[in-house]
């Protein structure tokens, strides 16, 4: 199945899609990152005293959310909520050539 396929495929949930592509390594993952890193990233920058709280407001704004768009490279960054399959897509900059790419799902609904 392709990057394009598993995307459009309702029976592929986004935490299998998620997986393959990490597996896979399609994509710029390094943008990417879980509610609990960014919250470490939140304590060591304040240990640091520099200011985040523009960052710890937008975590309390989308508490129901587990994966984010955030560059840890620049305490400026504002992080954005990863909610769908295409918002992964977005967050991982896949361009037409990534999206032909072949992955192995595994379906969870």
């Amino acid at each position: 199945m392709t990057v394009n396929a598993a995307l459009k495929d309702n029976d592929v949930s986004y935490e299998s899609f998620y997986t393959a592509l990490a597996q896979a390594d399609i994509g710029y993952w390094n943008s990417i990152n879980s509610t609990e890193i960014i919250q470490y990233y939140i304590i060591d920058m304040m240990r640091n005293e520099i200011r985040v709280s523009h960052i710890l407001s937008k975590l309390e704004e989308h508490m129901d959310c587990d994966d984010w768009k955030m560059d840890l490279c620049n305490s400026m960054n504002t992080p954005e909520p990863i909610f769908s399959k295409k918002e992964l897509i977005d967050a991982l900059s896949l361009d037409k050539a990534d999206l032909k790419k072949k992955l192995v799902i595994e379906k969870i609904k």
